[in-house]
């Protein structure tokens, strides 16, 4: 009876090295297929509504809020000269003007202010004569009522308004409007009008004062 033959080293060497290699193929295989996977379900879409708000805000930065204009130039704070009458006394204003008065004479009053802000001009006198009970303006009506002016070397416009005559509170505005840049100084008076008549010369020659 023959014993079957044994194989060689070299054979058996040979052997073992297909073995490996075939052994390292399936891991390196396997290792690939399951880091494609994480891959695929680490990635998210984006949410509909981030969708939805970038095509309904087109152009806007993130956020969705527009684009600011940049002013021509910064505000004035000290820099901002006049001449205060004597009659007028200064008062906080609001969070929009940059300085503000008041006179007062028994019940009747009103109020100086000097701001800066941008905005359509027909926009900013439409609610002005809202705030003394008038309709609004035409573009033709607000051409027409503006009167020129001059303040700080440039050209400024005057303007002024009345209660309608059945008003019960009889209140008006005086103003003057200096276009500058891409904003317009508003020098204005609102109260009531027998008082703003009494204070009109000196609101003329305060707003004539003003230099910055």
């Amino acid at each position: 009876m023959s014993s079957s033959p044994t194989a060689d080293p070299a054979t058996i060497m040979a052997r073992i090295a297909v073995w490996v290699i075939a052994f390292g193929f399936f891991f390196f295989m396997t290792s690939y297929a399951l880091n494609r996977r994480d891959q695929i379900a680490s990635y998210t879409t984006p949410k509909p509504e981030s969708i939805a708000t970038a095509v309904a805000s087109p152009g806007f930065p993130p956020g969705g809020m527009p684009p600011q204009r940049v002013p021509s130039k910064p505000p004035p704070s000290e820099d901002l000269k006049f001449e205060t009458p004597a009659e007028w006394k200064q008062t906080a204003g609001n969070q929009f003007s940059l300085k503000a008065f008041e006179v007062v004479d028994g019940s009747e009053k009103v109020d100086i202010t000097v701001s800066l802000t941008g905005g359509e001009l027909i926009a900013n006198m439409n609610r002005w004569r809202g705030q003394v009970g008038l309709p609004e303006f035409k573009q033709e009506e607000l051409a027409e009522a503006l009167k020129p002016r001059e303040v700080n070397g440039m050209s400024a416009m005057f303007i002024e308004m009345h209660s309608p005559e059945s008003a019960p509170t009889k209140k008006s505005i005086l103003g003057v409007l200096v276009p500058d840049g891409d904003r317009t100084w508003f020098i204005k008076l609102i109260g009531s009008t027998k008082l703003a008549e009494q204070e009109r010369q000196r609101f003329e020659e305060f707003a004539k004062s003003l230099s910055w």
